[in-house]
């Protein structure tokens, strides 16, 4: 059984002199959305978004109607326990942490069930991401001002979820707030967060900001 989040984060060894890094996984690190529509296609589905949402973008690729709640969530719950271990890796995504693993305490807030953090575990070390992962439950605000308390540098958070950067600003408001999305799925239904400091659009935007920011 994996520790609440409090208690995995005082677990942590993080460098108070060095920057923290927070990075979240589904469609930052790893590809969700891409690999689920591959996923539901199989089973004669289809993901059709129209923002960010999944409970009314699954449809059935017979007769066109919208899958129903029981549907939609074991649906949701075969794809995590099936595939969280073979997510495929965001372009870019490790060649930047490894660049950044030296100057900075990387560690990744994740919102992955319990029962699939070790499918997580596995699946980012196969794409050579060997951090720690913290796993969470709901807004990431409160997790994010835990952490910052164990740097005396900079703070920065990347994450596709607006709703997630908008828990930073209002819980660490003097970080660095990156609303990012590796996907092409969801950039283009995903909305505007008002709490984000930057937008970047690829992995390599991200490193040039991160070279920028982090000493």
């Amino acid at each position: 059984m994996v520790a609440d989040t409090f208690t995995q984060i005082e677990n942590l060894l993080v460098d108070p002199l060095k920057p923290l890094l927070i990075v979240d996984a589904d469609e930052v690190l790893v590809l969700f959305a891409s690999h689920f529509s591959t996923f539901l296609r199989k089973l004669g589905w289809d993901l059709k978004l129209k923002g960010y949402r999944l409970d009314d973008a699954i449809i059935n690729l017979n007769d066109g109607h919208t899958a129903n709640t029981v549907t939609y969530q074991n649906l949701i719950s075969s794809f995590i326990r099936q595939e969280t271990k073979r997510q495929p890796e965001a372009i870019g995504a490790s060649k930047v942490l490894n660049n950044f693993q030296t100057r900075a305490n990387i560690v990744i807030l994740t919102n992955v069930p319990n029962t699939s953090y070790m499918d997580r575990v596995t699946n980012l070390k196969n794409h050579n991401m060997r951090y720690p992962i913290i796993s969470n439950i709901g807004p990431k605000g409160p997790a994010l001002s835990k952490l910052k308390k164990l740097t005396n540098n900079i703070c920065i958070f990347i994450d596709d979820n607006p709703f997630q950067i908008n828990s930073a600003a209002q819980h660490v408001p003097d970080s660095y707030r990156f609303h990012f999305t590796a996907c092409d799925i969801v950039k283009k239904t995903m909305p505007v967060s008002e709490g984000a400091t930057h937008r970047p659009n690829t992995w390599p935007e991200i490193e040039n900001l991160l070279d920028k920011i982090i000493p």
